[in-house]
């Protein structure tokens, strides 16, 4: 039994209601809640949602990114010598349970355990249909950062989350990077919350078929989401798949379909694009944070 497990949210600009409603239940379940705000402009109205003797603020000067907050939070807490923290985006919810139901799980070399997450925005029977799909073990390397358990030591010894990709990729990447390690990476249906993922919006069925994009999901993001996005897949790319400059155009190619069917196109694809570019200028060999996690599983 783990005595003590802590809990990381990272905010900005959050809506209110909700992260309230989400310390409210952390609250029920957790030894102590770091918020990391990334210089949010509501910072007073986060502080008033926030009085319990639980829970801790830790604001930053301006936005330097969930990377960034993540590792601000979880060294708090590897500070404090606890051994796992949860991470959360400011709006999820998860189930009462969670803290419990991760205690009965297995941790043996495992540097993260992920939950699943039902979405805000599908129907019931969507949702059902989902949860159908959901393993009770299955070891991934594409658990998010909100809803998981990170094993502190195995976050130390990896290097920590990178700052250098910001917002996007930063869950995947260092799920890879514990892998290589040869630590454990699972989710499992076992650990559920009610999450949001981008914003959907209704796609005409042709156009999907058109643009080859049948049965899935599309999502809305900020232009300054996709220039992350997009930079970000190919800086991951180049260091976990081995693919080349031109394999990494391609597959970006591929992916600008989607924004031809989003709000506002012209602006996300202008940002997008410029996002391809710097990825398309990334050099591993010139990443001295990679390069120092390469020579470490080397040695």
């Amino acid at each position: 039994m783990i005595e003590k497990v802590g809990a990381v949210v990272i905010t900005y600009n959050p809506y209110i209601k909700g992260l309230e409603t989400l310390l409210g239940i952390l609250i029920n379940q957790f030894s102590e809640i770091l918020i990391v705000d990334n210089g949010s402009i509501n910072i007073n109205d986060i502080k008033k949602v926030s009085i319990n003797e639980k829970v801790l603020i830790r604001p930053l000067e301006s936005n330097l990114g969930i990377a960034a907050a993540l590792n601000e939070g979880m060294d708090y807490f590897r500070i404090k010598g606890y051994e796992w923290v949860a991470t959360f985006d400011q709006d999820s919810e998860p189930f009462d349970d969670f803290v419990l139901r991760f205690q009965e799980l297995s941790k043996e070399n495992v540097g993260i355990i992920g939950s699943y997450y039902v979405d805000r925005n599908w129907s019931e029977k969507d949702a059902e249909r989902q949860i159908l799909t959901y393993s009770d073990y299955e070891e991934t390397t594409y658990v998010i950062t909100s809803g998981a358990f990170v094993n502190v030591r195995a976050w130390n010894m990896v290097g920590g989350f990178d700052n250098q990709l910001f917002i996007d990729w930063v869950d995947w990447d260092i799920n890879e990077r514990l892998v290589l390690l040869g630590m454990t990476v699972y989710r499992t249906k076992d650990l559920m919350m009610r999450h949001q993922v981008g914003e959907p919006i209704n796609v005409p069925e042709y156009k999907k078929q058109i643009l080859f994009l049948n049965n899935r999901l599309v999502r809305d993001h900020s232009p300054f989401r996709q220039y992350y996005i997009f930079r970000n897949r190919i800086i991951f790319l180049t260091r976990y798949r081995g693919v080349n400059k031109v394999q990494a155009t391609i597959k970006s190619l591929i992916a600008f379909r989607e924004i031809f069917i989003l709000p506002k196109g012209g602006s996300k694809f202008k940002a997008a694009w410029k996002g391809m570019l710097a990825g398309l200028k990334y050099d591993i060999k010139s990443d001295i944070y990679y390069q120092k996690f390469l020579k470490q599983i080397s040695d």
